[in-house]
């Protein structure tokens, strides 16, 4: 009698559902002839040569005047099922009870599999009971079987209990099953329970194997905690388990997945020193990485190591490479490639032309990318839903919204199921070209039919209102979102402040500014872009500020907590380059205490472009005479530097200071004086950086910081 366990060994931070493995009871199969037939009825109507020669030698061998084994009958059916052809193996089996031969344990644990093996765990755990009815006793292949069908299906804490149940039944388990649980727990997220269980399979007499450790490392990289995924690999070395391919792949994905690619290299070339050869996933790996980074260049310098190893790319490595290219903006060379595979042989997948057309859309080559969209019907093959987001997202953007509606219409017509990607596509898009009541009503269409809005549809849906003028409307729905659980992130809290600027409710847009803060989402560039336009056309000037008097060929560099948010500006003499203030002194009052000295400052090189326009120069120009310098701080890259005061009250522009931010106030543009004011840091790291030896910048430091600026 198998009795039910009160908790589960394994449930250490999983809360285990009550799962009763079913008791024995009459098992008649014909009662399930119904099912069966039903599975059987939904395999493939034209069945590959060898499955039709397998069936062909079953119906003889049932045929013949002295029955065969068993054992003979089991191998049929084994082989079925190792091909997945497990309603056959099914149908198969329902002949030999209608024969009345009867099925050995061998026989059973292939009809599980089988079941499993179509997500039918139901049936599997009936034919499972029949086992007991029938005098047999599970063996440890009937019972992995089980415990893999239930992880397969994502019932991994009902595979917990059921290991449980068993053991306290007496049965034993190997080393396969712990790891098929191990697995299971690390895919459906239960990382810190997968190692729990790890920890404790020692004292049932199991050695944990590579395989073990594998999934737990495979699963702690999907986690991105690639660190402590190295420990496990150190702990597998140091208990004389030798990593295989599986484990230096995995490894591989999480160097990739957080950007640490050089090291991804080195393990790939550590891993052939070690003669663990990499197989096709593991280059596929790698280079999916390097093109997600844009580096083509050694993406396809690991495609030549792979096919100098005699391993075949796949369509899988091509897609990796027409992602890339798509990534860096060239499409052409995306193309190529495309159209390379289909002369090769290589028949282009449904990931293949969604990368293409993908890349066309982004290059608003729209017509091109529809006719792609007509190949690949006429090649039969099924556009999926990331096929329709992305035409319609295109089309959106291209204004052409009467034929993203179509194709919103033709994936309902088509069985598509249309995702909040789509509908936000779609509204952004209506929002964009002032089809405000249509937007609205695709809003109630998309909550009907069962989508619910997230923060983003929301964010598009304040922005469209506050563009139309109904400032109201978006800021109720706005004020409601907490109500509906959503929380509001930099760019909603962007567009609202915007809207509020726009309609000239300063005070409302500041106190949303500070709102905004203290909820503990960070403003980024466009919020200070925002609010420091509306401050210039409201007019106001200021506080205690820098100014930074440039210098022919030297550059001023930034602190990092300033970030890439707002850039520093600098007005480039229209005559001489030698032309200098003739009261250079150093400035920036900062003390010495600063942060290290980032790679990436922001300061404009030739031109006085800057992330936010003005319509004239002149609304920003600062006459000479309005500015005091004070203490002399040194020289900078671009030239003197000061502590200095421009006259004015800007006192409003406190009430936008930010760690991450430096205001830039304006510019001195007359000869002799040309100069920048910004926002002076009393704490920032100016003057330690002027005064350390050789601060000038070098060429490939001058080249980041242009590409930065561009």
């Amino acid at each position: 009698m198998l009795r039910a366990a009160s908790f589960s060994r394994f449930s250490f931070s999983l809360h285990i559902p009550s799962f009763l493995v079913p008791y024995v009871f009459p098992f008649r199969f014909p009662c399930c002839s119904c099912s069966m037939s039903s599975l059987h009825s939904h395999s493939q109507l034209t069945s590959p040569p060898h499955v039709d020669e397998a069936v062909d030698s079953f119906t003889r061998m049932l045929s013949m005047r002295r029955t065969p084994s068993i054992i003979q009958f089991n191998q049929i059916l084994g082989s079925l099922a190792k091909t997945h052809h497990f309603p056959t193996a099914i149908s198969l089996f329902q002949q030999l009870q209608t024969r009345g031969i009867a099925p050995s344990i061998v026989t059973l644990n292939i009809l599980i599999n089988c079941c499993c093996g179509m997500g039918r765990i139901t049936l599997a755990f009936s034919i499972f009971a029949m086992i007991f009815r029938m005098g047999f006793q599970p063996n440890t292949i009937t019972l992995n079987t089980l415990v893999k069908g239930l992880c397969l299906c994502g019932k991994v804490e009902k595979a917990l209990h059921f290991h449980d149940r068993m053991l306290d039944q007496g049965f034993q388990f190997n080393q396969i099953t712990y790891a098929t649980l191990i697995d299971g727990l690390g895919k459906t997220g239960h990382t810190a329970a997968a190692i729990q269980v790890l920890r404790k399979i020692p004292r049932y007499g199991i050695v944990p194997d590579v395989f073990m450790y594998s999934a737990i490392i495979d699963s702690l990289c999907k986690d991105t905690l690639v660190s402590e995924a190295f420990h496990f690999y150190s702990e597998m070395l140091a208990k004389g388990i030798s990593p295989n391919v599986i484990t230096y792949t995995t490894l591989i994905f999480g160097l990739c997945l957080v950007g640490q690619l050089k090291e991804a290299i080195d393990l790939l070339n550590h891993m052939m020193l070690k003669n663990i050869i990499p197989n096709v996933r593991t280059y596929n790996t790698l280079i999916d990485g390097l093109c997600k980074e844009g580096n083509i260049k050694d993406a396809k310098s690991v495609l030549a190591v792979m096919t100098k190893d005699a391993v075949e790319p796949t369509v899988v490595t091509y897609n990796c490479l027409m992602d890339g290219y798509c990534l860096v903006n060239d499409l052409n060379k995306a193309k190529c490639i495309f159209d390379t595979m289909a002369q090769i042989g290589m028949a282009p997948n449904i990931r293949s032309y969604n990368i293409i057309i993908n890349g066309l859309c982004k290059s608003k080559l729209m017509d091109d990318a529809l006719n792609l969209f007509e190949e690949m019907r006429r090649k039969n093959l099924v556009p999926n839903t990331v096929t329709y987001n992305t035409l319609i997202d295109g089309l959106g953007k291209s204004k052409r919204i009467s034929c993203a509606s179509k194709l919103l219409v033709e994936m309902h017509n088509k069985g598509q199921p249309a995702n909040i990607i789509t509908y936000n596509s779609l509204l952004d898009g209506m929002f964009n070209i002032k089809q405000l009541d249509k937007a609205l009503m695709l809003f109630n269409q998309m909550k009907e039919s069962g989508i619910d809005p997230n923060i983003c549809t929301y964010t598009i849906l304040i922005d469209g209102l506050c563009k139309s003028g109904r400032l109201i409307d978006a800021k109720e729905i706005f004020q409601d979102l907490s109500i509906k659980n959503h929380h509001p992130n930099v760019r909603t809290y962007n567009v609202m402040i915007n809207g509020l600027c726009k309609e000239g409710l300063f005070e409302e847009a500041l106190a949303l500014l500070s709102e905004m803060e203290d909820n503990g989402c960070s403003p980024n560039a466009v919020t200070f872009e925002i609010v420091i336009r509306a401050l210039f056309e409201k007019g106001s000037p200021t506080e205690e500020k820098d100014e930074h008097k440039p210098e022919s060929g030297q550059e001023t560099q930034v602190d990092e907590n300033l970030g890439p948010t707002l850039p520093h500006h600098r007005v480039h003499p229209k005559g001489s380059s030698n032309s200098q203030p003739e009261h250079s002194k150093p400035v920036e009052g900062a003390n010495s205490e600063g942060d290290r000295i980032p790679d990436r400052s922001i300061v404009s090189n030739d031109s006085t472009k800057s992330d936010f326009t003005f319509d004239d120069v002149a609304e920003y120009d600062i006459p000479l005479e309005e500015i005091t310098l004070g203490e002399h701080i040194g020289l900078g890259s671009y030239g003197e530097v000061y502590r200095g005061e421009w006259r004015g009250t800007v006192q409003i522009m406190k009430r936008l200071r930010h760690p991450n931010v430096v205001l830039f106030m304006g510019a001195v543009t007359r000869r002799p004086h040309l100069s920048i004011v910004t926002e002076f840091l009393p704490r920032g790291s100016l003057y330690r950086l002027i005064h350390r030896p050789n601060n000038q910048l070098d060429e490939q430091r001058r080249l980041r910081m242009a590409l930065d600026i561009a």
